[in-house]
């Protein structure tokens, strides 16, 4: 963590072994929505997105996530492996492990 607020955090992400990084804002004053910027990365791009939750339909939750990317002729490496590898599951599969984690830890 690099800095945090009451309703923001700044935040250093990678993955193990991983040589690529991002440094991204977050902000969720908004209650439904939580925005983010990447101020820094590794791979010379960046970016911003949010993710809104609503209610779903038959309880539960459903989540519209978007993210966009700056200059991404820079980002040409990562944008070929989004297209030509399993990206958009694994990146599903990592949302959906972490939202269910956060929910069975704040069950109360």
């Amino acid at each position: 963590m690099r800095g945090q607020g009451a309703h923001w955090a700044e935040a250093l992400e990678s993955t193990p072994g991983s040589p690529f990084w991002i440094v991204s804002r977050y902000d969720w004053s908004d209650p439904t929505t939580v925005r983010w910027v990447v101020t820094e990365c590794s791979y010379g791009g960046g970016g911003a997105g949010f993710a809104h939750i609503s209610p779903g339909k038959n309880g539960g939750s459903r989540m519209h996530v978007e993210w966009t990317l700056d200059d991404p002729t820079r980002q040409k490496a990562l944008l070929w492996l989004y297209r030509h590898a399993p990206m958009r599951p694994l990146i599903r599969r990592l949302w959906v492990s972490a939202l269910d984690r956060y929910a069975a830890e704040n069950a109360a």
